[in-house]
């Protein structure tokens, strides 16, 4: 888990550094608010109807939220959706329309799946639909901004990690003495009157 995270915020992080320290002149005498950031949420709630058989009913809504980050030369998206996982093939059909009609580079948007597992499974090509339309909310909600980075820790998540003795082999269990990553990542997007538009933050933890 550890190592998981540490490539997705290193992925992350060399993403927003390209797109707001574009050359050391641009990141000393940049203009103050040159950059703008965006942000939505849309609801991707299916209906009742669309619900698994064995479902009790909606709890809570599930989301596609997006953060759009523009830096006056190029732009960039985080993406994270309420869903079990999303597969190579569904992120290369969105974020090639993403480019063609909103502009962002494809290799500048990053769509996560919290891993939830209580969100039913949708259509493809209505929850493509749905991501894209969050991307493009964002986009339409650009404003200067300013960009905060902090860290903290969490002790909820647990190696998971264990060696049967009877089995003679690893397999998924509580390690208590095991090493977990506790650290609480968090990207901050204020406005230039610190007013909040959004936060994005990991955890290495199974959801």
């Amino acid at each position: 888990m550890k190592t998981c995270k540490a490539k997705k915020m290193y992925g992350l992080a060399i993403m927003l550094f390209s797109i707001m320290l574009v050359s050391p002149t641009y990141a000393q005498n940049g203009p103050k608010g040159t950059l703008r950031v965006g942000a939505a949420k849309v609801d991707i709630t299916p209906n009742q109807d669309e619900l698994p058989p064995n479902s009790f009913g909606i709890l809570d809504h599930i989301h596609s939220r997006a953060i759009v980050i523009d830096n006056n030369h190029t732009k960039a998206a985080l993406v994270t959706v309420d869903i079990g996982g999303i597969s190579d093939a569904q992120w290369k059909t969105i974020t090639e329309r993403v480019e063609t009609e909103i502009g962002i580079p494809q290799n500048n948007i990053m769509i996560t799946a919290s891993h939830t597992h209580s969100g039913a499974r949708l259509k493809p090509e209505v929850l493509n639909e749905k991501i894209f339309s969050s991307i493009k909310e964002a986009t339409s909600k650009l404003q200067p901004a300013q960009i905060g980075y902090g860290s903290g820790v969490s002790y909820i998540n647990i190696n998971r990690n264990i060696f049967d003795q009877e089995r003679h082999g690893w397999w998924e269990g509580p390690n208590y003495e095991g090493i977990s990553d506790k650290t609480v990542a968090v990207i901050c997007f204020k406005t230039m009157d610190n007013k909040p538009i959004a936060v994005y933050y990991n955890y290495a933890m199974h959801a």
